[in-house]
């Protein structure tokens, strides 16, 4: 707020208001705080990520799908714009074309943990299902989310979790947590 009183009409400062009250379950508040970034700059696409999660929330989908698109349309390029495509997908049950945006994410940036974890419980949800062929793609996204979570200092739980119940010995996490370099789940 004291960012906000210095420069109230800056963009960046309003999305970053948003998510914060956001995460304080103030679903309201954050929207007036990403729409008052997309007034101030009709170009910051994050200001329409963070209205996407506000509708996702408020199970309000074809507004948050609108706002994907939106993002989409000023950042095609950006991996949390796919992600974001990704989770409206998903939550419309369109689970190929999910898989898809989430995979794309990752293509875009190999280190985006949310994209890896969206994609690994996407296809396992998926599996369970009954769609078949999908384990090894599981396996690679959370390896990948093993990896990235390695790197970056984060927890490794969930993603050692979901590797075990995949079927991944405890033994092949660890050498691939001591010695991989890479993103691929195979060994």
């Amino acid at each position: 707020r004291e960012a906000l009183a210095r420069e109230a009409d800056a963009a960046d400062i309003q999305v970053q208001l948003g998510y914060t009250l956001l995460d304080a379950s103030l679903p309201d508040e954050a929207e007036l705080a990403f729409n008052a970034a997309l007034e101030s700059d009709p170009s910051e696409f994050s200001a329409y990520l963070g209205l996407s999660e506000c509708y996702r929330k408020a199970h309000r989908h074809e507004d948050q799908s609108r706002m994907v698109k939106e993002a989409m349309a000023l950042a095609p390029d950006d991996p949390d714009v796919w992600n974001a495509k990704g989770v409206a997908l998903e939550v419309q049950e369109q689970l190929s074309e999910a898989t898809a945006a989430y995979e794309k994410a990752l293509e875009l940036d190999a280190t985006n943990r949310k994209a890896a974890n969206n994609l690994g419980f996407l296809l396992e949800k998926r599996m369970k299902q009954g769609e078949e062929g999908l384990r090894e793609r599981a396996l690679d996204a959370w390896k990948r989310r093993l990896l990235i979570c390695r790197d970056e200092g984060q927890s490794l739980r969930m993603a050692t979790e979901h590797l075990t119940r995949l079927g991944v010995e405890e033994d092949i996490i660890v050498r691939w947590l001591n010695h991989e370099n890479t993103l691929s789940a195979r060994e």
